[in-house]
């Protein structure tokens, strides 16, 4: 048993966890970018053009894209856990609920119920494919 005074080290001071991390964060942000980047089109079409700040606001207050909110905070927590976690269990808990946002096509979610219509799109389903990839690799290693 370590003395209290000592730290307990993080998973992210693993050097392949932290690679591995860090590549699934860099997939759910592209993801999550081409996920925008269909929603933004299909806003523009009906309202117009729309500046980089009030697609920021619409993201953030709009209950439209409220679905893209969930993909957002687990990026987030992600990257909250590499800083600050030093038990695994959390990140086990994130993989659960990425699993469930990426693969589950449950209507009733609020993520996957309206994602699955948008993986018809090259973009997104190249960066669905890369996402899954990535979580595979990460879970790997809990």
């Amino acid at each position: 048993m370590k003395p209290l005074y000592q730290k307990m080290p993080r998973p992210a001071q693993e050097p392949e966890f932290a690679r591995r991390a860090r590549a699934l964060s860099s997939a759910l942000l592209a993801l999550h970018r081409a996920l925008l980047g269909e929603v933004r089109g299909e806003y523009e079409r009906t309202h117009g053009p729309q500046s980089p700040v009030r697609m920021f606001d619409l993201l953030v207050n709009d209950p439209a894209f409220a679905w893209l909110r969930p993909l957002s905070g687990a990026v987030a927590q992600l990257d909250e856990l590499l800083a600050t976690e030093t038990d695994r269990a959390p990140y086990r808990n994130l993989v659960k609920d990425l699993h469930q946002m990426l693969g589950s096509g449950d209507p009733a979610h609020p993520f996957a119920g309206t994602y699955g219509r948008y993986l018809q799109s090259p973009p997104v389903a190249g960066a669905h494919g890369a996402g899954r990839k990535a979580l595979t690799r990460f879970e790997e290693l809990l």
